[in-house]
């Protein structure tokens, strides 16, 4: 197989499936898809790793898929991070320059100075994000560097969590023989797959519904605002069918994507689905409507807890463009209406856009993280010309993002 240096590996660790996308930079400037590759994987709970040897043995199924497909010899990938213990929130920093024009050190030492936010005990800093420098009176100053003033100030959002989820995910692709070239957050990653510039600039909160979280990324005038993780997602709605219909989960599963529906009114009452028995039991008949009301009462909290959100950080009224469902969860029939029910907000299903190649594969709710992953190491590639440093250890192992913001 052949290995290119322009080549980027977008790594999904995902509650139900590894996800992998190989890419690169395609002739108009789109993301060129060259393969894609996905196992199903039983060794990560709600966003962290549980188990190493059965994710290794699914991140090894997904490369040897995505590397039969491309052509290309996986060493180094892009991984998402995720889990309901990873935290947003909006920091500020400020340095004098003295009169002097603004260094690419200067922006380096006061992004270093926007990291210092309070820390749980094993947390450290996983991402920073800058939402916008200021210099001396002038705000919203796109890039500093050679401007002269007297004051330097960022405005940025720090993602944190543990140091222990970070060499968990760092060990387990090792060991599946990569590199980890960098580590961002899945939902940022998420976004960076299914919005244009145009919805950021307006203001727009993706909501990313996966097997075990539901991430969400708020945009507000063109930057990154703020950032929430729910553990409930696909998985939840699986367990809920299996308990509801007394049917074995991998069923549920089969149910739930077959027959689901999030909105019951679009179901006949007559309708029926036959539901394999547990334990050898026999099979039986189950109203498809009342398989609906299973599904929408999951998928309503979900959406509910997320308008919730959206309302008590205080960007709800900003957000004009509304709400873009992504991730497996949102290919359940009626759920853009669902949401646009419950978050009184305009909605629509999301899935990577901007792509060439094989995009019939990728262009799919489900590969919305591993591309939007393979976008931003792209983005990373092509702002500073070189490959992004590979990470010390578990911290700061995104630097290299401050040259895509």
């Amino acid at each position: 197989m052949a290995k290119r240096d322009e080549i980027v590996v977008g790594l999904d660790l995902g509650t139900t499936k590894v996800s992998i996308v190989v890419a690169e930079q395609g002739d108009g400037g789109e993301l060129k898809i060259l393969g894609v590759g996905s196992a199903g994987c039983a060794g990560v709970k709600s966003g962290v790793v549980v188990s190493i040897d059965d994710t290794v043995t699914a991140i090894t199924r997904a490369v040897e898929e995505a590397e039969t497909m491309s052509g290309v010899d996986i060493h180094a990938v892009v991984a998402g991070i995720g889990g309901a213990q990873l935290r947003g929130l909006n920091n500020r920093a400020a340095l004098g320059v003295r009169g002097e024009q603004v260094t690419d050190a200067d922006v380096a030492n006061v992004l270093d100075q926007v990291r210092a936010v309070d820390l749980g005990r094993d947390d450290d800093v996983i991402q920073v994000v800058p939402r916008r420098y200021m210099l001396d009176t002038h705000a919203a100053v796109a890039n500093p560097v050679g401007m002269a003033g007297d004051r330097l100030s960022v405005e940025a959002h720090v993602v944190t969590g543990p140091a222990t989820s970070m060499q968990n995910l760092l060990t387990c692709v090792e060991r599946a023989g990569l590199q980890v070239d960098n580590i961002a957050p899945q939902n940022l990653a998420s976004a960076h797959a299914v919005l244009s510039p145009e919805e950021m600039e307006l203001g727009v909160a993706v909501l990313d519904i996966g097997g075990g979280t539901s991430d969400l990324a708020v945009f507000v005038d063109g930057a990154l605002s703020h950032t929430w993780v729910l553990p409930l997602g696909g998985v939840h709605i699986s367990r809920d069918v299996a308990y509801g219909l007394s049917t074995p989960l991998r069923d549920a599963e089969r149910i739930k994507v077959q027959y689901g529906t999030a909105i019951a009114a679009r179901v006949e009452a007559t309708e029926q689905v036959e539901v394999p028995g547990v334990g050898g039991r026999d099979a039986h008949n189950f109203s498809r409507q009342d398989l609906a009301r299973i599904i929408g009462a999951r998928m309503e909290e979900i959406l509910e807890l997320a308008a919730e959100e959206l309302t008590r950080c205080g960007y709800l009224p900003r957000i004009a463009s509304g709400v873009v469902l992504t991730g497996g969860g949102a290919l359940l029939p009626g759920s853009v209406e669902l949401a646009r029910q419950v978050t009184a907000l305009n909605a629509r299903r999301a899935a990577p856009v901007g792509l060439t190649g094989l995009v019939d594969l990728a262009a799919n709710p489900r590969h919305a993280t591993a591309v939007g992953l393979a976008r931003l190491a792209l983005a990373g590639l092509a702002s500073q010309g070189t490959e992004p440093a590979r990470p010390r250890g578990v911290a700061r192992v995104t630097r290299w993002m401050k040259a895509l913001f």
